[in-house]
């Protein structure tokens, strides 16, 4: 009686091919993730500036702020620029607008000028608020206007703030 030596099973030499051609093909899924998650970076600025005013009468309505808000369908890069115009806010100074930007992405590089220090994506936006706490104890009217490239917005405000002796302190902002 004879037996067949012949395997039916796969070689060595071809299980070793496979397993060679096997992690490259693991290695290129496993970066595929990372590479769709990079953003898609803005060549041109396409954002729209906007005032935003709070209720009349509150506990916390003395914010007057704009908001810039990336219309485009790609990532705007941080650094971008602005400038603030404004009138009526006396004794303003750069520690006071960084130091109500906290966590805003805004920092201000003048009393006048700053940056955006962060990514804003598509359809994201960032708020820049410009009348600080400091200036509640006196009545506040001026204007401001915000621009970030060719876009920009104007608010003309009154800000006060009102003690009663029954209530607690209650601020005012309008605007107009």
């Amino acid at each position: 009686m004879s037996k067949d030596l012949t395997t039916s099973g796969p070689s060595r030499r071809s299980i070793a091919k496979g397993a060679a051609w096997a992690v490259p093909a693991v290695s290129v899924a496993a970066a595929a993730p990372s590479l769709a998650a990079s953003p898609n970076f803005c060549e041109t600025v396409d954002v729209t500036v906007a005032r935003v005013c709070p209720p009349l009468i509150g506990a916390d309505t003395r914010s007057v702020y704009f908001t810039v808000t990336n219309d485009g369908d790609c990532t705007i890069r941080s650094g971008l620029a602005f400038t603030l115009s404004q009138t009526g806010l006396v004794g303003l100074d750069v520690g006071h607008l960084n130091s109500i930007q906290v966590d805003a992405g805004v920092l201000f590089t003048s009393a006048t000028a700053g940056n955006i220090n962060r990514d804003i994506p598509a359809g994201g936006s960032v708020e820049i608020e410009f009348v600080p706490d400091v200036l509640l104890n006196a009545d506040v009217v001026g204007s401001a206007t915000l621009t970030v490239g060719a876009p920009s917005a104007t608010a003309n405000f009154t800000v006060l703030e009102i003690d009663l002796p029954i209530l607690p302190s209650i601020q005012v902002a309008i605007c107009a």
